[in-house]
């Protein structure tokens, strides 16, 4: 079943919240960097694996909630691509914070 306008729509206010908690993330990653068991060496990659994790995250959970199913895989793609589309804007953004 593909992604409805308001599943589109969630996961854009997904990526909207994200970018807007970039600077808590950034500063979450410099201390990470610190711990030497995390093995963080570059605090941008850090961030932005850890901003589209908590993207997709979202994406599936609600999706799953809302549909009482796990979403198929090609629901899951059509997630990525959406995601993938704004990836620019999330380094970015990420960049901006220092």
């Amino acid at each position: 079943m593909p992604l409805t306008n308001e599943e589109r729509g969630q996961l854009e206010k997904s990526i909207d919240i994200e970018i807007s908690r970039l600077k808590r993330t950034v500063d979450f990653a410099r201390v990470a960097m610190k711990n030497k068991e995390w093995g963080v060496q570059n605090d941008s990659d850090f961030v932005l694996g850890w901003s589209l994790g908590s993207i997709i995250s979202d994406f599936s959970h609600n999706i799953s909630y809302t549909r009482q199913v796990n979403p198929p895989q090609e629901d899951i793609n059509e997630g990525v691509d959406i995601i993938s589309k704004r990836v620019r804007e999330i380094k970015e953004a990420i960049f901006k914070c220092g």
